[in-house]
């Protein structure tokens, strides 16, 4: 069957190198391939590996991790596409986890495409044999932590087999690493043989420079921008730009990580009218191949990971210089391309490559593989440009242990306690695991479920507007934020459009795809979760608001403050008094402390005071915190 693969694709330059690769990848050889953009390694290496591999087994599979979901379902499609059918099911794809589940996978399947998150949280990288990693610069957290693993695993299992995939690649200290495991060779080939031109035009928009690569001849147009928001926008503004200059015979559209696949084979087809144009995000800078394609331009930004209190957020930063010149690259694959830089900074004045995500972020999910796994954190090996550092480890291990998800014992060894035993297995961050817990022990998880979710997605209600706070709430607090986005989702029913519903966000100061991004995943969660929410207890409105806080609120008071557990510092308000009738609770509770300048929301122990001698019975606040 793959026969027909090298047949179609003979004329690529990995051809050269292609059975010498596989037939060090069926060896204890670790094949290091540095290619450049276009070269073919992601279609045909994977193919010719698996060819091998039926000279020594008939059953193993080959997983090739790819960074994105966007990216292993793309490859699996394009060798599809190629052998025109695949009944048998030989090439597969496995997704899912907070996505939603997309697997086609049988049992002839002999090569998979994947994502590295999904590989680490479905076991695959902890008990298969033949693994594949592509686009090895990535430097994601998972990434890191899927190499120290299968590292740790070739110390001792002689039948493992890997090959590392890459354009950009520090390919010295890739050398160094996995050469203490296994003999590496190393492998490169060129690219593209077709020539780039590029420009930067600091002072051009995005439509200002597609304009000018249509009227300079361009038909098959590229244009990357940071997020989906910015993929409306863009498509917008080239509309209006197009209709002012009387240019009509085109089609434009929009891809990003999240589209779905029929939407990926229609931006991913022949054009129907003369000019072309693709606007997308990241997704298109690696591993998709679009004959069509002539020209790019670039806004030279990004969405970056970011934690901003205790949440992950995207945070819009210019790219580096390897990601500029990968999207330069997708332009001269199939003929010489031409690419706009529309951004104030060059790529000579831009960072070389990325901080590896291990740098920058939290170490929970690696605490947290760990003691799901039974490793020991300091026996794994890591680059020597992703080793961790000692005290961001010290720190996810404490903040694990603040959440009540594990315990770390003398040897070095982390065990889950009872509430991390419960809920290790839900795809969820250790804020959402640990406010899962609690919603299990009080047997309210319908209820607390898009609470739960609210605080997964995180920024979805900038802050709430004066008109929705004099209704709702006294303050922008987490519960009446999802109030807000509840109501906005019903309002959606009424909506004939999606320029309707950015007209309700934009009245909410809400964001529209991180409110699409929660209504997803809230999805997801009841599947995987095998629960059903309470929805129709957020839908609040303002005659009854007041119910909705006495009978609500008291039950999820407590989840939000098991999630809030790492993000509190210890205040020394003791023996505050306030007001009667502003505290009646006896227990463990949030609530609003009022210190004389300020509204402080706080985890508290109330008790209540009568003074012995007479005078006014009070209620003391102890054990105070202030939640940031």
């Amino acid at each position: 069957m793959f026969n027909t693969i090298f047949t179609k694709l003979n004329a690529l330059p990995v051809n050269d190198i292609m059975i010498d690769v596989a037939a060090d990848y069926v060896s204890d050889i670790v094949p290091i391939i540095t290619s450049q953009v276009a070269s073919g390694k992601t279609m045909l290496l994977p193919a010719a590996c698996a060819m091998a591999m039926q000279s020594v087994s008939d059953d193993d599979v080959i997983y090739v991790l790819q960074p994105t979901k966007f990216l292993a379902s793309n490859a699996s499609d394009n060798l599809i596409k190629i052998l025109d059918s695949d009944p048998d099911r030989r090439i597969g794809y496995l997704n899912g986890i907070r996505t939603g589940t997309d697997n086609r996978f049988g049992d002839n399947t002999r090569l998979v495409f994947t994502t590295v998150g999904y590989a680490l949280a479905s076991g695959i990288v902890a008990t298969k044999k033949n693994f594949i990693i592509d686009e090895a610069h990535e430097l994601s957290l998972d990434l890191s932590i899927t190499k120290a693993v299968l590292h740790n695993r070739m110390k001792t299992e002689s039948d493992i087999r890997l090959m590392i995939m890459s354009a950009t690649l520090n390919l010295e200290e890739e050398e160094v690493y996995w050469g203490t495991v296994r003999k590496t060779e190393h492998y490169t080939t060129e690219g593209s043989a077709f020539p780039l031109t590029m420009y930067h035009r600091p002072s051009f928009g995005l439509d200002d420079a597609v304009l000018e690569l249509i009227t300079s001849g361009h038909r098959g147009i590229l244009v990357f921008v940071s997020g989906t928001v910015e993929i409306d926008k863009a498509i917008t503004d080239i509309k209006y730009r197009l209709a002012a200059n009387n240019i009509a015979d085109y089609s434009i559209s929009g891809i990003h990580g999240r589209s779905d696949r029929s939407a990926v084979k229609e931006a991913s087809a022949d054009p129907t009218r003369t000019i072309k144009i693709l606007v997308g995000t990241n997704v298109l800078e690696s591993g998709i191949s679009l004959p069509w394609v002539d020209s790019g331009v670039s806004s030279g930004n990004g969405k970056v990971m970011h934690i901003r209190n205790h949440m992950h957020t995207l945070v819009e930063e210019p790219l580096v210089a390897w990601r500029v010149i990968q999207q330069a690259g997708r332009t001269c694959r199939f003929q010489p391309g031409t690419f706009y830089l529309c951004h104030m900074k060059s790529i000579e004045q831009r960072p070389k490559m990325q901080v590896p995500d291990i740098k920058r972020l939290p170490l929970t999910d690696l605490v947290m593989y760990c003691a799901k796994n039974h490793l020991i954190i300091k026996n794994l090996e890591f680059p020597f440009s992703e080793r961790p550092d000692q005290k961001d480890l010290i720190r996810a291990v404490y903040t694990l242990e603040t959440l009540g998800l594990i315990t770390e014992l003398s040897s070095g060894e982390l065990m889950f306690t009872d509430d991390g035993e419960l809920v290790k297995d839900a795809p969820l961050s250790p804020i959402g695991m640990a406010m899962y817990a609690e919603a299990l022990k009080r047997n309210i998880v319908p209820l607390a479920l898009p609470l739960i979710t609210f605080f997964e997605i995180g920024d979805v209600v900038h802050n709430l507007r004066e008109g929705y706070k004099r209704t709702y709430c006294r303050k922008s607090d987490p519960i009446n934020g999802l109030c807000c986005v509840a109501e906005t989702l019903m309002q959606f029913r009424n909506c004939r459009n999606r320029r309707e519903e950015l007209a309700i966000c934009e009245e909410r100061n809400i964001s529209y795809r991180k409110l699409m991004e929660f209504r997803l995943l809230l999805t997801n969660l009841q599947k995987a979760l095998d629960t059903k929410i309470d929805a129709a207890a957020y839908y609040v409105t303002p005659n009854t608001s007041d119910a909705f806080n006495s009978d609500i609120v008291p039950q999820l008071t407590p989840l939000i403050a098991r999630g809030f557990a790492t993000q509190i510092h210890e205040i020394n308000y003791r023996g505050i008094r306030l007001p009667e009738g502003l505290a009646t609770q006896s227990d463990t509770s949030v609530v609003d402390l009022y210190d004389g300048n300020s509204t402080h929301q706080c985890v508290c122990t109330l008790r209540r005071i009568v003074p012995r001698r007479g005078g006014a019975a009070f209620t003391l606040f102890e054990n105070v915190t202030i939640i940031d």
